[in-house]
């Protein structure tokens, strides 16, 4: 199933994917299972790469659950990470029993220049 998302640059960006195998169940995520989320061009290294082990530097979550809750933080959406355009988007489960990626989510960002600036200055 592709994955369409929308976000603005430098702005919180918070959406929920839902990982499913081949029969389209959704997939169990065990004890020490990792969801992880790459956004990025494809053939090249992701500019983001989170995952539900730890946060960010900069704060943004993946929760281990499926659904799972992915929260991208102001400061991992800025310019000198992403620009504006259309990224490439990847969420999987990484198996810890079998030492494997085994299932994934693919899709596109499409990422927006703001056109209002910081909406909190006054």
């Amino acid at each position: 199933m592709a994955i369409v998302i929308e976000a603005v640059q430098s702005r919180r960006c918070v959406f929920t994917v839902s990982i499913k195998d081949a029969a389209g169940n959704l997939v169990s995520i065990d004890t020490g299972d990792v969801v992880r989320v790459k956004l990025g061009q494809s053939g090249s290294t992701p500019r983001l790469d989170l995952d539900s082990a730890t946060s960010s530097s900069n704060g943004s979550t993946v929760t281990a659950t499926n659904p799972a809750t992915i929260t991208i933080v102001e400061e991992d959406l800025a310019d000198s990470v992403l620009k504006p355009g259309t990224w490439d988007f990847e969420v999987g489960i990484w198996d810890n029993s079998q030492s494997a990626m085994l299932h994934a989510e693919f899709g596109t960002v499409v990422l927006r220049a703001s056109g209002l600036g910081d909406v909190g200055a006054t």
